[in-house]
């Protein structure tokens, strides 16, 4: 009785070729058992959401950093950018664009007071 020395597959004693891999069989050669491998346990990590899709993540911050400079140019658009760079902030969970989000707060926060000084010397110079 021959076996393959690649599959494993039995052969008759006059077969030169193996049925199965069409291998040349050699003579005196051991069945193939089944390698026992033992299996490992991996720990396959979930991926850490941030609550909102990295897209939207990304033109919040911007929106904030943009609408942040022309709350400064145009005070009275403050709120723009502090509503956006809010929603941005609280959607972030990761933190990926947090330096431009609290950029454009901290410029629409400095509109924000400019406007406050404009309409109070507005109000009390009449």
């Amino acid at each position: 009785m021959k076996f393959c020395q690649y599959c494993g597959r039995q052969a008759n004693d006059d077969d030169n070729f193996c049925q199965g891999c069409g291998a040349r069989l050699v003579d005196n050669v051991q069945p193939i058992e089944e390698a026992s491998i033992p299996e490992k346990e991996v720990a396959v990590e979930e991926p850490v959401r941030s609550g909102a899709p990295h897209w939207l993540l990304k033109m919040l911050s911007l929106m904030s950093l943009l609408h942040g400079i022309i709350g400064l140019i145009i005070p009275g658009l403050f709120f723009i950018g502090l509503g956006t760079g809010i929603a941005c902030l609280v959607l972030d969970k990761k933190g990926e664009f947090r330096a431009k989000t609290i950029t454009g707060v901290v410029f629409s926060s400095i509109g924000a007071l400019v406007w406050i000084i404009m309409e109070l010397s507005i109000f009390l110079t009449r």
